[in-house]
């Protein structure tokens, strides 16, 4: 009779212990990651970056940080403003055109610590590397010209070829355009493309002289 007790007894405690072990252990941390090269931006420069390393590098080892699903490739959208291309022509999903061999973290940096070799993401992964290309390309900031993002969201002449947003305006204002002057700026700041005001330039002018506007009733500005 003792021996079932005291056999019972140091039975429980020694389940009570390893039960205790095991609520005590430390969970892993999946938001830290490591890799031989890291990639920040999706578009047409971070892909072709990640298409040449993929062929050197294991998957693991390739970290491509693009947080958009949609990759445009925007030296098309000058043909788009001129009517000779659509905006759907120049979008794919964004899995399609990155390399089979690498890791695609649908997220964007919010921070980074180059001493250390760490990017921060906005969803809070924590990602190491060994290289780092910046490739997130530039930031559109119409707010910065008073007025020009109230007109570029109403019906009118005012048009951008720098954004999906807005590209299409510009074949529509073109379409509308019988006559009078056309202003086309190039931007002072550092900028996407620069050719692309003087393509659009030219594009234009070869769209209305094709639909029969008679040249003389017309005239461009180029301002820069």
């Amino acid at each position: 009779m003792f021996s079932k007790i005291f056999s019972n007894k140091y039975i429980n405690k020694s389940i009570t212990l390893f039960c205790d072990r095991r609520l005590s252990t430390t969970p892993i941390n999946t938001n830290k990651l490591s890799c031989k090269l890291l990639v920040v931006g999706g578009g047409t420069g971070g892909c072709a970056v990640a298409a040449k390393f993929s062929k050197h590098i294991k998957k693991n080892n390739l970290i491509v940080l693009e947080p958009s699903e949609d990759h445009y490739y925007q030296p098309l959208f000058t043909l788009i403003g001129g009517g000779a291309a659509t905006l759907e022509e120049s979008r794919r999903n964004e899995k399609d055109v990155l390399p089979e061999n690498c890791t695609w973290i649908k997220d964007k940096a919010v921070e980074y610590e180059p001493k250390n070799n760490v990017v921060h993401t906005e969803k809070g992964k924590i990602i190491e590397y060994d290289y780092l290309l910046i490739a997130v390309g530039l930031n559109l900031h119409y707010e910065k010209i008073p007025g020009l993002l109230e007109s570029l969201n109403r019906p009118g002449g005012v048009c951008s070829n720098y954004s999906p947003k807005y590209v299409n305006r510009t074949f529509t204002a073109l379409q509308n355009l019988n006559s009078g002057n056309a202003i086309f700026t190039f931007p002072n700041t550092a900028v996407k493309c620069p050719g692309a005001p003087q393509k659009i330039c030219y594009i234009a002018d070869h769209f209305l002289r094709k639909v029969g506007i008679i040249r003389s009733t017309y005239a461009f500005t180029f301002i820069w």
